[in-house]
C-alpha cells in the first residue's frame, strides 16, 4: 500500500490508502481518479446531509481486463473496491481493508478485491478555513 508513485495530478487531498492491483501490479489510475471524484461528490452531499451514505457499482477497463468495482460513500469517507461485483460483500470488503490497515481481523473472502482505495472522512464544514 503506497501513494509514493501516484502522479501529482491524481493525488487525493486527504489521506488515503491505495493498494496495487493484483492484475497489473501497479496502482489503478482509473480507481484513483474515481475515488477523487467520489470524494468531491461526498463533500458536496455532506454540505446538506452530514450523514449522507451511498453505495454503487461501476466497471473499469483501462488495463484490458473488465474490472467491476463497488464503492461506498459515508461519513467515514470513500471506499472503492476493484474486481468485485457482489454488493452484499461490502461489509466483508470493509473488514478486509481494515485488516490490511491493522485495525481489524481479516474475514474470509471467496475472492479478495484486485485493489482498493479508501479515503478518510472529509473535514466538517465548520472546521474548514474559508
Amino acid at each position: 500500500m503506497t501513494t509514493t508513485n501516484t502522479p501529482e495530478a491524481l493525488r487525493l487531498e486527504t489521506p488515503f490508502i491505495g493498494t496495487t492491483c493484483r492484475h497489473t501490479g501497479r496502482q489503478c489510475v482509473l480507481a484513483l481518479q474515481m475515488a477523487a471524484k467520489l470524494r468531491v461528490a461526498l463533500e458536496a452531499a455532506q454540505e446538506n446531509a452530514p450523514d449522507f451514505e451511498m453505495t454503487g457499482q461501476t466497471e473499469f477497463g483501462g488495463c484490458g481486463a473488465a474490472c467491476p468495482a463497488l464503492f461506498r460513500l459515508s461519513p467515514e469517507g470513500v471506499e472503492l473496491y476493484c474486481g468485485v461485483s457482489d454488493a452484499d460483500a461490502l461489509p466483508d470488503l470493509a473488514r478486509f481493508a481494515a485488516a490490511l490497515t491493522g485495525t481489524a481481523p481479516a474475514p474470509r473472502l471467496p475472492e479478495p478485491p484486485r485493489a482498493f482505495v479508501i479515503t478518510g472522512a472529509a473535514p466538517s464544514a465548520h472546521n474548514r478555513l474559508n
